[in-house]
C-alpha cells in the first residue's frame, strides 16, 4: 500500500512520460537504477549515488579471504509496473567492521556477467554485519515487459573507504560471491490503465482470492509508508499475486489467507 502522495508521484511521472529503453536494453535500464535505504526513500537527496566500476577489479576483489559475505533472505524483484518500486533486503558479513559497498550489474536472465556494474559508496559504520532494506527502482520503462537477472557483489577494504574505486584499488579488498537476484518488470498493468480505487497504487483488481494481512511490528517508519500499525490489502495490481504483493511491499511481515 502507497500513501496517496506517493500514488499521485506515480500517475505524474506516468502522465509526462518516461524515457524508454529499447527491448533488451539492460543498459540503458541500468543506467536508470536508483537504490536507497528503506528508511529514507521519500528522500530523493538520501539516494545513494551509483559509481561506475572496472569488472575486472571486481572480479579480482573476489578472490579475497571470504571476509566479506552477502546473502538474499527472500525472493526477486517483482515490478508490477515500470514506474513501482520494491523492497531489496540484503544480508551481509563484513569482518572488516564496514557496511560493503553493493555492486550491481544487469544480466541477461541465467548469465552471470560484471558488464558495467555500479557500486554504492562504502560506510565506515563499525558493524560486522546486518540485513539491510533497500528501495530500488528504475527512471526508464522498458518497451517490452522483461525479465533479467539483477548481480550484486558486495566489497569492503580495510579502513572502510568510501569510494567504490578506492575499495577496490585498495590492497587487501574483498568481495563476497556474486548474489543473483531475478527481476521482472511488467509492462501488462502500465498498459491496463487505473482505476482510481487501488491503494496499491496500480491499476486494482478485487478477486475472490485471498488477502494480504500485514503488520509493521512497531516499525513507525513502515506504519508511516504503509499507513497505519497494520492492515489487511485485498487489491492488487492487474496481475499481480497476493504473495507478490507482500514480498514487495512489506516481506516478512504479511501473510494472505
Amino acid at each position: 500500500m502507497k500513501s496517496a502522495a506517493l500514488i499521485g508521484i506515480a500517475w505524474l511521472l506516468a502522465a509526462c512520460g518516461r524515457p524508454t529503453c529499447k527491448s533488451g536494453d539492460l543498459e540503458c535500464l541500468a543506467k536508470s537504477f536508483s537504490i536507497v535505504d528503506f528508511a529514507d526513500f521519500t528522500d530523493n537527496s538520501k539516494r545513494d549515488p551509483l559509481t561506475l566500476v572496472d569488472a575486472s577489479k571486481l572480479t579480482a576483489a573476489q578472490k579475497g579471504t571470504g571476509q566479506v559475505t552477502l546473502a538474499l533472505p527472500a525472493g526477486g524483484l517483482d515490478f508490477p509496473e515500470p514506474d513501482d518500486g520494491a523492497i531489496l533486503l540484503l544480508q551481509w558479513q563484513d569482518g572488516l567492521g564496514c557496511r560493503p559497498s553493493f555492486c550491481f550489474s544487469h544480466c541477461p536472465r541465467g548469465v552471470q556477467c560484471s558488464t558495467s556494474p555500479r557500486c554504492t559508496p562504502g560506510r565506515a559504520d563499525g558493524q560486522t554485519g546486518a540485513a539491510t532494506e533497500h528501495w530500488v527502482e528504475y527512471g526508464s520503462s522498458p518497451a517490452q515487459s522483461e525479465d533479467f537477472d539483477l548481480d550484486v557483489v558486495a566489497v569492503s577494504a580495510p579502513g572502510c573507504p568510501t569510494d567504490p574505486a578506492t575499495i577496490l584499488a585498495a590492497s587487501g579488498a574483498q568481495g563476497s560471491a556474486t548474489l543473483v537476484v531475478p527481476v521482472h518488470i511488467d509492462l501488462n498493468g502500465a498498459n491496463a490503465g487505473t482505476s482510481g480505487g487501488s491503494t496499491s497504487g496500480s491499476s486494482g483488481t478485487t478477486g475472490s482470492g485471498p488477502c494480504a494481512h500485514w503488520t509493521c511490528n512497531g516499525q513507525t517508519q513502515c506504519e508511516s509508508v504503509m499507513g497505519g500499525p497494520q492492515g489487511v490489502q485485498c487489491q492488487f495490481a492487474a496481475g499481480q499475486s497476493c504473495d507478490q504483493w507482500c514480498q514487495q511491499n512489506i516481506p516478512g511481515a504479511c501473510t494472505c489467507s
